[in-house]
């Protein structure tokens, strides 16, 4: 009885708890689809549209900005061509200061405007133009910087302590031509930045009567780059040999002295014999070097003497070097007699080969006047005058 009641029990337990799992598993199954259903309607009704939108704004950003920008352009073509037009016009055209002064005003009311920057666009235009076309009215040009009020400008840009504003200033005084600034600028000749002292000086010799005489009491140095704008812009000019040279000569500063030696050669012009005795002898070597290259381009016979004379005390090799090369231009068979005595004692290779090239210029059968006893220095001399005949023979 006990194990038949057992069973039925078990039969009910079985029936009743089957529809309990159906009812647990359909309940997970729910909640599955209500997930699914939340983020599909998430995508549909924010996502989505979101991203649409936001595109969207991005395209008609993207379109308008393109657009800003290309009127933008044709407003800066239109701009600069209307500019273009008026300047030359001023500039190539025959109107008297007055009729001149009422275009300039016309051009700034309606064209100008008050904007700074157009403004600024026209002063660097206006330098352009002074710069780039040779034989224009000076006296033109600054009476436009003037009325325009450019000149204030450029004061204050000089008067400012920004270094790159004060040189900017000194570059439109300079091209301009405008010597009446000169003493705005002298001051920055003792400037302790270099860079701006020698953009003073390359500007004050720009505007300088011929005789620069800032130079004789300039006592800093002056880079190589500088020395050749400082020649480029003498010789640019048109202007004589200055009468102050011999000064420059005797200064105290080397950068003065190495760019009157470079202006000798450029002018074509011979020191004195004095002022070639004590360059040789100068404390600096670039000097030295410098004059000796200067005697050889000069062909300055009359140094010829000098030359053999300091080659004997000189020490240093590269002095040397350029010494013989000087010999090589001025010498003549006068001098053979020397030539040969050194050859035969110089050991250094390299002016052994330089004396063999001086003798082969004053006399190609030079080797018939030398008696080399060692075979193997004889050797060496016959390959260098070889050489000589024949440059590309190793």
């Amino acid at each position: 009885m006990n194990t038949i009641t057992q069973g039925i029990l078990a039969d009910f337990s079985a029936v009743f708890s089957a529809p309990l799992s159906l009812s647990t598993r359909g309940s997970g199954s729910l909640t599955n689809l209500v997930g699914a259903h939340d983020i599909y309607l998430f995508l549909k009704f924010f996502f989505l549209p979101v991203i649409l939108l936001f595109t969207s704004t991005l395209l008609l950003v993207i379109v308008y900005r393109r657009f800003s920008l290309d009127r933008i352009d044709r407003r800066k073509g239109e701009l600069e061509d209307a500019i273009d037009a008026f300047l030359t016009t001023m500039v190539f055209s025959d109107y008297s200061e007055a009729e001149m002064r009422i275009e300039i005003e016309k051009f700034q009311s309606t064209v100008v405007k008050g904007n700074d920057s157009i403004l600024l666009f026209v002063l660097k235009k206006l330098v352009h133009i002074k710069q780039n076309i040779q034989y224009l009215d000076t006296d033109k040009i600054i009476f436009m910087f003037k009325t325009f009020r450019f000149d204030v400008y450029t004061d204050q840009l000089i008067k400012g302590s920004n270094v790159e504003n004060k040189s900017e200033g000194f570059s439109f005084y300079q091209i301009l031509d405008y010597k009446e600034k000169c003493e705005l600028i002298r001051p920055y000749l003792h400037s302790p930045n270099p860079k701006l002292r020698a953009n003073a000086l390359l500007a004050m010799i720009s505007l300088s009567d011929e005789n620069f005489d800032m130079l004789d009491e300039y006592c800093y140095s002056i880079s190589r780059a500088d020395e050749l704008k400082i020649l480029d812009i003498i010789y640019q000019k048109g202007y004589e040999l200055p009468t102050n040279i011999h000064r420059w000569l005797r200064s105290s500063n080397d950068s003065i002295v190495l760019i009157a030696i470079k202006m000798l050669v450029r002018y074509n012009t011979h020191p004195s014999y004095d002022q070639l005795r004590k360059l040789f002898t100068h404390r600096n070597p670039t000097v030295q070097k410098e004059i000796i290259n200067a005697v050889r381009k000069l062909r300055i016979v009359e140094a010829n003497d000098l030359l053999m004379e300091c080659y004997q005390t000189e020490t240093n090799l590269r002095i040397k070097i350029a010494l013989v090369k000087a010999l090589q231009n001025t010498a003549n068979t006068t001098n053979l007699s020397f030539a040969l005595k050194i050859l035969q004692l110089e050991t250094e290779v390299d002016l052994k080969f330089e004396w063999v090239n001086c003798l082969c210029k004053m006399d190609r059968n030079f080797m018939n006047y030398i008696r080399v006893e060692d075979d193997q220095e004889k050797r060496l001399i016959q390959q260098m005058v070889l050489h000589h005949t024949n440059p590309y023979i190793n």
